[in-house]
């Protein structure tokens, strides 16, 4: 059974791989740069955040944060040496094996599988795939 639209995708890798990534697990650690926000926004967070406390829409505790987020003097807290929820494990800790490096994310890519389907045809019809055409040379 085809179906066109994937109930769960899953990754696949040997007891060894998933070993070696669970071993190489870093904790979080520093303290991770802020994004960088244009001047237009910062002067929209200045005029809406005080319209929305006003409102009841933000708490004063809101308004502040997103306030002093804007204007960068929001201080930077490090992370804790350790996350305990980090290093629970289901199965008990793996074999001693090797350790794969950690670095900075690349560029991710990202591949939507669904389909474009119209209101008045069925998703699982089999209206809009197209045969294979056998080559006539041979």
């Amino acid at each position: 059974m085809a179906d066109p639209e994937p109930y769960k995708i899953a990754t696949v890798l040997t007891a060894s791989q998933a070993a070696d990534i669970r071993r190489s697990f870093a904790q979080p650690q520093g303290v991770w740069r802020r994004r960088v926000i244009t001047e237009k926004v910062r002067a929209k967070i200045a005029t809406k955040v005080p319209q929305c406390v006003r409102q009841g829409v933000l708490s004063q505790e809101a308004g502040a944060y997103l306030t002093n987020w804007a204007d960068g003097t929001l201080p930077k807290i490090p992370r804790p040496q350790r996350y305990s929820f980090l290093t629970r494990r289901i199965f008990g800790p793996d074999p001693p094996g090797r350790i794969l490096p950690w670095g900075p994310r690349h560029r991710e890519r990202h591949i939507d599988l669904s389909f474009d389907v119209d209101d008045e045809g069925d998703s699982a019809s089999d209206d809009m795939y197209q045969p294979i055409a056998d080559d006539e040379d041979g």
